[in-house]
């Protein structure tokens, strides 16, 4: 993208929609991530994705809406 780094206070993936270079969109995201800001990831049925993120951030927190659907968050350190 052409934002700004540290540029938002919350970070939103959509994993709704197929993502096919995960290791691209957690990257980018997690530039344009404030630092103190949150980065959120909505998993629904994306075992790539969530696969990646957790590879990527391993002190993650995680909710859990049923099955096949996750909220993972990782917070920026100051």
């Amino acid at each position: 993208t052409n934002l700004n780094e540290n540029h938002f206070d919350i970070t939103i993936i959509n994993g709704s929609v197929p993502i096919s270079a995960p290791d691209k969109v957690l990257t980018e995201a997690w530039r344009v991530t404030k630092n103190g800001g949150f980065l959120i990831c909505y998993a629904e049925n994306q075992p790539l994705l969530e696969s990646a993120f957790q590879l990527f951030f391993p002190k993650r927190e995680e909710y859990f809406f049923d099955f096949c659907t996750k909220i993972l968050v990782i917070s920026k350190p100051n």
